[in-house]
């Protein structure tokens, strides 16, 4: 094949001797793809490699890592069989296809791209233990959601994708996906913002009234029984969304037995930090984990103090600063450093 733009012919002989050297590994459990931005080009060699590589491997894989663009993803994973002993998927996948064609316009594709990535997923019921999600490009992840079973063994779930009234247009299948995994031990929930989209209300055709409508539909009544470590993350891709998406606190509220608690990215503001801490103060309802992770613009007493009136019961403090002052305001600038407390 020669690609367009680098008039370069691949070589097929090359390409079986490769396939024959893998083919006599004999131990390989974990398998990792990285093909961020393939050109169309680049398909016809690249897709038929990669899926040659899989029958002689896939019978021992515990681990597949895989980043990348969401139709090339779907179309070498739709003849994968024989993983019966996977325990850790992660996928990372971007959505740049023109084939996808306007956002919910014609042509667009991403539905039957996610009900086949479904479909592969849920191949994975028997032994599946971790799952990680992440993505960039404008999506909706409702028909993602929708597709998903439950996976009975599952202990750690990561989820870095969209997570708005506009990229989950509708909600049933994320709360219901959430609730059967409510037995889970640890999650990474980090809603990112994908665009200008992410901050506008749902529209009344897709069943929802208002934002608030459309977050109790999608979090209202659950309770993580056995989480132990949560993870929140901030929005640090840009300013056009909050920092704190307003699905955070609403994890927050259902996460009633969290021991360790870690906030991803800089807080800046006091507020936002109340926002993310109040579900598990005493006077909402919560239980205060033992231990917080969190980077923080400026170390100060009003921080401390709002720390110490939230969580009263913190054992175990871990705290990056960029600033540190007894105000709130300071004219020094401290390297960045890292502070370990214990309130006993």
């Amino acid at each position: 094949m020669r690609s367009e733009r680098f008039p370069i012919e691949e070589d097929l002989e090359l390409a079986d001797k490769f396939l024959g050297a893998l083919a006599q590994l004999r131990s390989v459990e974990e398998y990792i793809i990285e093909w961020k931005q393939g050109v169309e080009a680049e398909r016809s060699f690249c897709l038929p490699l990669l899926t040659a590589i899989w029958p002689h491997h896939a019978h021992r894989l515990r681990t597949i890592k895989l980043d990348m663009m969401l139709s090339h993803l779907c179309d070498m994973l739709a003849t994968v069989i024989g993983l019966d002993h996977l325990e850790d998927l992660t996928l990372h996948f971007t959505c740049n296809d023109a084939r996808f064609g306007p956002w919910g316009g014609p042509g667009y594709e991403a539905k039957y791209a996610f009900e086949q990535l479904a479909t592969f997923m849920n191949r994975l019921t028997s032994s599946l233990q971790s799952l990680a999600i992440s993505s960039i490009g404008h999506l909706n992840f409702s028909w993602l959601y929708a597709s998903l079973t439950y996976f009975p063994h599952l202990a750690s779930l990561s989820l870095l994708v969209p997570c708005d009234p506009r990229h989950v247009v509708d909600p049933t299948g994320l709360h219901q996906f959430l609730q059967a995994h409510r037995r889970i031990k640890r999650l990474n929930f980090s809603p990112q913002y994908c665009c200008h989209q992410s901050t506008q209300a749902p529209e009344a055709a897709h069943g929802c009234v208002s934002t608030d409508d459309w977050l109790d539909r999608a979090f209202g009544g659950l309770c993580f029984q056995n989480l132990h470590f949560l993870d929140l993350g901030l929005n640090v891709l840009g300013s056009g969304g909050r920092r704190v998406m307003p699905p955070v606190p609403h994890i927050g509220k259902a996460s009633k037995c969290v021991k360790t608690l870690g906030i991803t990215g800089c807080v800046i503001s006091l507020d936002d930090l109340r926002l993310i801490l109040e579900p598990f103060s005493h006077t909402a309802g919560g239980n205060s984990p033992y231990a917080l992770i969190l980077e923080v613009h400026i170390l100060n007493v009003a921080l401390l103090d709002l720390l110490a009136e939230l969580l009263p019961d913190l054992k175990t403090l871990e705290l990056t600063y960029r600033w540190v002052s007894s105000s709130g305001c300071t004219s020094e600038v401290i390297v960045i450093s890292r502070l370990v407390r214990s309130i006993l």
